[in-house]
């Protein structure tokens, strides 16, 4: 019986030995922004190959940049901004056009940071119906306004927009541009 307890025991500390040298699994990073749709490149943080590699973290998207961009809806799952990003253009009528970046064509989502400024030239913010503010100073929006704004996405898209992001890739800044 002694001789029994004695090899059970043993087993016991052998798995429990054999437990406590094992490395721990590797956390999962949160889903971040990045292209939406299915990844093109290891480094995208959605992808899995960044998700199980050790030294991945989510890679920055524009962080700190200034970015002219086409609104195209509102990731009600992640909370995010969907956007693409656009430049300027030649115009024939002589205002600034817009036309997607043909370097990132891709459909971008970035969460927009809670305390972001979100502008619109429109006095009843994005109801172009409301008329221009006086004087083309913009009117200061809430965020719900966008999102309400964001969730009303036709296929064609929203506007243009310049968006701020800052150094950990929150959008902080949404101001729409006026096209006549």
């Amino acid at each position: 019986m002694r001789k029994a307890l004695t090899g059970a025991l043993g087993l016991a500390l052998v798995a429990i030995a054999s437990l406590a040298c094992s490395p721990a699994p590797e956390p999962v990073p949160p889903l971040t922004g990045g292209p939406v749709g299915p990844p093109t490149t290891a480094t995208d943080p959605t992808s899995a190959a960044a998700a199980t590699s050790p030294s991945a973290g989510p890679k920055l998207q524009f962080p700190n940049k200034t970015v002219n961009a086409f609104l195209k809806g509102w990731d009600a799952g992640h909370q995010m901004v969907l956007f693409q990003v656009a430049q300027s253009a030649p115009s024939q009528a002589g205002d600034t056009a817009w036309a997607p970046d043909p370097t990132d064509p891709q459909t971008h989502r970035l969460p927009l940071l809670p305390t972001a400024t979100v502008q619109s030239p429109w006095t009843g913010c994005f109801d172009e119906n409301t008329g221009l503010t006086p004087g083309g100073t913009p009117v200061t929006c809430t965020e719900a306004q966008l999102v309400a704004f964001l969730q009303s996405a036709p296929a064609e898209g929203l506007g243009t927009v310049k968006m701020h992001v800052d150094g950990t890739d929150h959008i902080d800044l949404v101001s729409l541009y006026y096209h006549p």
